[in-house]
């Protein structure tokens, strides 16, 4: 393939992976986006060999006088050498070879965690590197005859490899539970026994109950400030839901607590709201659109027991449309944010 075509593709296809997988990051339910990051991953994959010659030949002309192009080169090696870093881990992660962990700048995550996180930070350098070096895209690289053929055919090569991908992965991973994230299965339909994921700083001081209130404040007519005794008083509900981490493992239960639509609803929530902001006691929160409303819970237990302190007791958010990170533990306060006036 020529290497303006070459070029474009993987420009075209950086955008697409950071779109689909953006999506994965925040939702649990994006099968279809997902798929579509695979197969382009798999596209990128296969242009490697083509623009690793554009690179050789880059790389045969050595360093210039320029400090543009010395500079361009040395961000070029950094970029190159994280792109492959990040398709291994996925690989690696997906096939289930090599170490599930990886330890890097001093701090050691999941494969899987690094291959997001790094892929996300690449961004800029790539951004950088196409704009010095790279020679501007012109609509014939991609969108004429010569290249629709191309395109059509990596695409094509694209699928054929993430089937026979996948197939791969499901004989690697006979047996153990995946989820259309690509996590694996933790812990299901054990009470407190499943995985812990706490970010730094969070859950260091174990709740006194006592002390503990709920509280609802904002576009609201009540607004409340609840007992654990009280809010144990409150309508109770129990979902199944699936609690989908980031870092590569999901579980399977059922919770049990009052749902967010019912305290709101105690608390004469406005018709001016727009969302609502989940707050938890050391200050970490997440907003979410006043139309999920009836889809979150305030859990209190987890099957049989109660919430666990690492789990987030007294209370933490279930949100089943949404990824882990989004499920708030230790929650303190929930704030109803009215419609902004222009």
């Amino acid at each position: 393939m020529g290497s303006r075509f070459t070029n474009a593709a993987i420009l075209v296809l950086a955008v697409t992976l950071t779109l689909t997988g953006v999506i994965g990051l925040f939702s649990q339910l994006s099968g279809v986006a997902l798929d579509l990051h695979r197969v382009a991953a798999w596209m990128f994959v296969l242009l490697i060999p083509w623009k690793g010659i554009i690179s050789y030949r880059s790389l045969r002309r050595g360093p210039a006088r320029s400090w543009n192009r010395s500079f361009g080169l040395v961000v070029s090696l950094i970029l190159g050498a994280a792109s492959l870093a990040v398709v291994v881990w996925s690989i690696g992660w997906m096939w289930r070879f090599g170490a599930e962990t990886v330890r890097l700048a001093g701090y050691r995550d999941t494969a899987i965690a690094w291959h997001w996180m790094v892929g996300l930070a690449t961004l800029p350098a790539l951004a950088l590197h196409a704009w010095r070096l790279w020679p501007s895209p012109r609509k014939s690289d991609l969108v004429s005859r010569r290249g629709l053929l191309r395109a059509a055919a990596l695409g094509a090569a694209g699928v054929l490899v993430w089937r026979a991908g996948k197939s791969v992965a499901l004989l690697r991973s006979a047996g153990v539970g995946v989820s259309l994230t690509g996590a694996r299965e933790a812990g299901s339909w054990s009470g407190n026994s499943f995985p812990v994921t706490t970010g730094a700083g969070d859950g260091q001081t174990p709740t006194v109950l006592a002390d503990w209130r709920l509280e609802v404040f904002g576009a609201v007519d009540r607004p409340l400030s609840l007992t654990y005794g009280q809010v144990s008083e409150l309508a109770t509900r129990e979902w199944e839901a699936r609690l989908d981490c980031t870092i590569g493992w999901y579980t399977d239960q059922v919770w049990r607590g009052p749902s967010l639509s019912d305290v709101l609803a105690r608390a004469g929530m406005l018709p001016a709201a727009a969302s609502v902001r989940l707050i938890a006691q050391g200050g970490n929160s997440m907003a979410f659109p006043i139309s999920e409303v009836r889809r979150i819970l305030l859990a209190t237990h987890v099957g049989s027991d109660a919430l666990s302190h690492e789990h987030g007791f007294p209370m933490r958010v279930v949100a089943p449309s949404y990824r882990g990170w989004h499920w708030i533990k230790w929650l303190h306060r929930i704030n109803v944010i009215p419609i902004r006036r222009i």
